[in-house]
């Protein structure tokens, strides 16, 4: 993807997670979750797209994303913000919105979270991220539809488990509105396909054994009759 390219596209990207407002500059959003389903010790993809109906010009936002940490570890250098079929990582659309800037200095932004980066996998249980522009904001069009897919290390998830991942915080328009968000999707985890396999193969056992059961008995039956 072109520089110039990568730099619009994450500014658009930025507000993956800037859903449900209540800010009247949205006068509707809709708004859906898609939850994940993966085999133990895997990682697991559950994803959040947001359509804006109304225009929104962003000035800054806040997002976290929140899970239970036992369970689960949040890969923040694979997950990635996407319109369309264009797609970045996250730390790159952050990037690329403050190089973007004039010059330089019109975009401010930094990360707060436990472990530090979007570069480890993080095990604090709330990873968070936030931004503003100092002189200037960006246009959200109308129609514009923006996803955030997290991945997550089923680190602590057993087989028939599932736990949910949140995402919440707020955003500021040109306005001073406020509205915040709140949105969860569900992670669930299934035994690795090597557990399913044995399954698969005692019921199959299982079955021929019934079958030759049962045809022994019919052979008996016949004989006597």
């Amino acid at each position: 993807m072109p520089t110039k390219s990568v730099w619009k596209l994450g500014a658009v990207l930025s507000v993956a997670g800037l859903m449900a407002f209540s800010s009247p500059m949205v006068q509707a959003i809709e708004t859906s979750s898609s939850g994940a389903i993966a085999p133990v010790s895997s990682q697991a993809f559950p994803s959040f797209t947001f359509t804006f109906d109304s225009d929104f010009d962003l000035a800054a936002f806040d997002v976290t994303i929140q899970f239970v940490p036992t369970l689960l570890s949040f890969n923040a250098a694979a997950s990635t913000l996407s319109i369309g079929s264009d797609s970045a990582p996250i730390s790159t659309v952050l990037n690329g919105l403050k190089a973007a800037s004039f010059d330089g200095s019109d975009f401010d932004f930094n990360f707060s979270t436990s472990s530090g980066s979007f570069g480890t996998a993080d095990t604090s249980g709330a990873f968070r991220f936030v931004g503003g522009y100092l002189f200037d904001s960006y246009l959200i069009p109308a129609g514009s539809s923006v996803t955030l897919t997290g991945v997550f290390n089923l680190t602590g998830l057993a087989a028939g488990e599932s736990t949910n991942v949140r995402v919440f915080g707020n955003a500021l328009d040109t306005s001073f509105q406020n509205p915040t968000f709140d949105v969860s999707a569900s992670v669930a985890a299934v035994p690795e396909p090597e557990t399913w396999m044995l399954l698969l193969g005692g019921l199959g056992l299982i079955a021929s054994r019934v079958r030759r059961a049962s045809k022994a008995r019919t052979d008996s039956e016949a004989a006597s009759a």
